[in-house]
């Protein structure tokens, strides 16, 4: 299947720019406003979902991305214990870890601040020592090599805060090495690999390369898109709509990772939102978009099938 897209892809005709204002009429075929692409880290794995479906796996434990945009760190309160084969929306959630957002139904908002709230309490989580309130924040990313494309990617408390160890730094870690020197999320190919010592799924960053001219300008047109500005949007429906459309995804810290080789026994992470959570919760400062140094078209910019496909292994 994946070779017959390839092979429609590549086609001059099939993509040639006069038809891509049909676009619309496989959209209302297809019965969909806008196709919604995610990527999942769940299980250890990077997942490529697109409108709720798993298509494609990486399994290799490391992907290279351009990040265009960012959302300020949230919060998200579920009630019980979670059951991945039962989703169900969050009972109180916030946008800027601050307060909860004013779309929460009075009813169910477990405090004015959240700084104040009993689910902010290390402890108060399932397991008895993470909160039972978790961090997240969401990145609206393009793959290396296809910069058309732009996905959500939501990371867990876990990959954004933490102190820097041997080189291997989290997101917030990361963004901060990058303004001391004076260099832009946006700007960079940052690699995200998966921490092997972690029982749950984590992420490290690191910067890869600079941009090119060609790949600034279509960072830049990324970061403009409607696309980018969606992923990093926080939205929470109630409990009668789907599971599959939740736009937050509470799995991505809870389930396992592959397993690893053997090593030295240490203690496993504990299943609720990792302490190191606690070390620092300063704000990541949200992407800016690289300078364009001179307004040109983008059409070198649109990579081969074949460099989007080699970012999957299926």
């Amino acid at each position: 299947m994946t070779t017959d897209i390839a092979l429609l892809k590549n086609n001059a005709l099939v993509m040639d720019d006069r038809l891509k204002r049909m676009m619309e009429e496989t959209d209302r075929v297809a019965g969909m406003g806008r196709t919604s692409r995610r990527i999942s880290i769940r299980g250890g794995r990077f997942r490529e979902i697109i409108n709720g479906d798993q298509q494609r796996v990486n399994s290799t434990g490391a992907m290279n991305v351009v990040i265009v945009r960012s959302s300020r760190i949230s919060r998200t309160y579920y009630e019980g214990v979670y059951d991945p084969e039962k989703t169900s929306p969050p009972k109180c959630w916030s946008s800027d870890s601050e307060r909860p957002d004013d779309s929460v139904p009075a009813a169910q908002r477990m405090s004015n601040k959240c700084a104040s709230c009993a689910m902010n309490v290390k402890g108060s989580g399932n397991t008895g020592t993470g909160r039972a309130c978790r961090f997240s924040m969401r990145l609206a990313v393009c793959i290396e090599g296809n910069m058309d494309t732009v996905y959500q990617l939501q990371l867990p408390a876990t990959s954004i805060f933490g102190d820097v160890k041997d080189q291997k730094m989290g997101m917030q870690a990361y963004a901060k090495f990058l303004k001391a020197n004076d260099l832009m999320l946006g700007a960079l190919v940052t690699q995200m690999y998966f921490d092997e010592d972690s029982e749950t799924p984590k992420l490290f960053f690191k910067a890869v390369r600079a941009l090119d001219q060609d790949e600034l300008d279509a960072a830049v047109d990324a970061y403009e898109s409607e696309e980018a500005q969606q992923a990093v949007e926080m939205t929470v429906y109630q409990a009668d709509t789907s599971p599959k459309e939740f736009a937050i995804e509470d799995d991505e810290d809870d389930e396992p990772a592959p397993p690893k080789k053997a090593k030295v026994a240490t203690k496993p992470a504990p299943v609720e939102e990792a302490d190191e959570d606690d070390e620092d919760e300063d704000e990541v400062e949200e992407v800016a978009p690289p300078k364009k140094r001179a307004a040109k078209a983008t059409e070198g910019v649109k990579a081969s099938i074949a460099s989007t496909l080699a970012a999957w292994d299926s």
